[in-house]
């Protein structure tokens, strides 16, 4: 049986300190604001350097304050995270693709930061934004050009009613036809499609709840303005989009809706 260890501080989501990352090369440029923290599973952590021989690390910058498009794994590119369990709050923003391996025996060497940490909801955050890279919903060409059509670009504004939220909403999930594979034959056969915004409740629910609800409003009034003709949807139709809670929402709607993510958000803009 492979030897295993059980004696080190490190875990997923530690942070390492500006002079253990700087010793051991994985800063390069604007060493002041840069945060570096452990991806690797805590089980390989802990398994021995001959079957888990290197450490995977997340190397992103200090923010002063987090945007909604990338809270909570919304962006499978681009996440913004706060550390808020520790003595020192901080913010950070990461991009998936600024990654770094490094021998596993250099890491234990050292000692993870101790002021900053973070919650077990901010971790959980942390896990799901990293797997949703290779774990992401696809929705049909037809339903994305329609979103996406100049000019009224909806995808877009959709974008920027979410920007405002923080922490706030968690998901926005999308059922498209129930589910089901429709084809979709012109503008005058919309997409069915249903929106849950989902929204936190570990934080301030109430507000978290009006936030939802007012970017509910926003979108619902987007999409009448650019699919609904007289009297009639033309090719998408927004039949509900609601505000649920997390602690509310059931396993048949986790089951029959699709996360949309912000893959695109480097191009948004406040129109």
């Amino acid at each position: 049986m492979q030897e295993t260890r059980n004696d080190t501080a490190w875990e997923q989501g530690c942070v390492l300190s500006a002079s253990s990352a700087a010793k051991l090369g994985l800063l390069v440029s604007d060493a002041d604001g840069a945060i570096a923290i452990l991806i690797s599973h805590d089980c390989d952590v802990l398994e021995s350097a001959a079957v888990e021989p290197m450490c995977e690390i997340l190397i992103g910058r200090k923010i002063g304050s987090v945007d909604g498009h990338y809270t909570n794994g919304k962006s499978p590119r681009r996440l913004h995270l706060t550390f808020s369990a520790g003595a020192a709050s901080m913010a950070g923003d990461f991009l998936a693709t600024d990654k770094k391996t490094i021998k596993k025996e250099l890491l234990l060497a050292e000692t993870p930061q101790q002021d900053v940490r973070l919650t077990q909801d901010e971790h959980f955050t942390l896990q799901s934004w990293l797997s949703s890279r290779y774990h992401r919903s696809i929705f049909p060409d037809e339903f994305d050009r329609r979103l996406k059509e100049r000019p009224a670009e909806t995808h877009k504004k959709i974008a920027n009613a979410i920007k405002g939220t923080g922490t706030d909403l968690l998901a926005v999930l999308f059922d498209i036809d129930t589910g089901k594979a429709v084809v979709h034959e012109g503008p005058d056969d919309p997409y069915a499609l249903s929106i849950l915004l989902v929204y936190n409740v570990s934080e301030d629910p109430v507000r978290a709840a009006a936030t939802a609800t007012k970017a509910a409003s926003l979108i619902k009034s987007l999409f009448r303005q650019y699919y609904f003709r007289d009297r009639k949807w033309r090719n998408i139709e927004l039949r509900e989009c609601i505000a649920v809670s997390a602690d509310a929402i059931s396993l048949y709607q986790l089951r029959t809706t699709k996360p949309w993510h912000f893959d695109y958000l480097e191009v948004v803009t406040a129109d």
